[in-house]
């Protein structure tokens, strides 16, 4: 069963537009000379995200103009670890890294047992400007904007059970055109750069390939 980590984003008020950050895309490191190359199981995203907290702006009519703040609360915007997870997947396949797909479970499913590494993310905050041009007619399916999301990873030893290595990466998404449920895609492309900047990491990459000789505890 997917856990969601994010109830949604409340309309409140009137707004100005947030100040989002951009971020430049980094192409996942190469792996594929690397035949020693270890599995990887993704145990879980969780948010760490105030209840209530501002997290931007919706705008509204074709001028995409402020009309209210987005807080982090039960409303039109959902996003689930399911949904998250299948990008981290999808990310992951597609730079060549061998994925478990027991995400829900640590050291606890026999299939785990494959992976030496086991990753875990933080989603720390997040900021956005989602635009609902048809909002005027209660048509809230549609809709442009960006987002950014900050996550903190942590990568576990399976041989010593504690994290080995920690960093934090940063993903920004901007769709011009108006989709349909384009609200829960800008923030999954802006959570899959995020992912495509810890592929990046030298560091990560020399765990999972083998080449790093320190697999110490990292700093808390």
């Amino acid at each position: 069963m997917a856990v969601s980590i994010l109830g949604g984003l409340l309309i409140v008020g009137c707004a100005a537009p947030t100040i989002v950050p951009k971020v430049a895309d980094k192409p996942p490191l190469e792996i594929k000379a690397w035949s020693e190359a270890k599995p990887i199981h993704f145990r879980k995203i969780v948010l760490k995200i105030e209840l209530g907290e501002k997290v931007g702006a919706e705008e509204t009519s074709l001028f995409c103009l402020p009309t209210g703040e987005l807080r982090f609360r039960r409303g039109r915007i959902t996003l689930t670890s399911r949904e998250l997870t299948k990008v981290f997947q999808d990310e992951l396949q597609a730079a060549d890294f061998e994925l478990v797909n027991h995400p829900n479970l640590l050291f606890k499913d026999p299939m785990t047992w494959k992976s030496e590494w086991f990753f875990a993310g933080m989603v720390k905050k997040m900021k956005a400007n989602i635009c609902f041009p048809w909002a005027v007619y209660g048509d809230y399916g549609r809709s442009k904007g960006e987002a950014f999301m900050e996550v903190e990873w942590r990568i576990y030893s399976r041989s010593n059970r504690q994290a080995v290595h920690k960093l934090t990466t940063r993903g920004y998404a901007r769709h011009d055109s108006i989709e349909s449920n384009g609200h829960l895609e800008i923030f999954l492309d802006a959570f899959a750069q995020a992912v495509r900047g810890m592929l990046a990491d030298q560091g990560l990459h020399d765990l999972v390939t083998g080449t790093s000789a320190d697999a110490t505890p990292a700093n808390k």
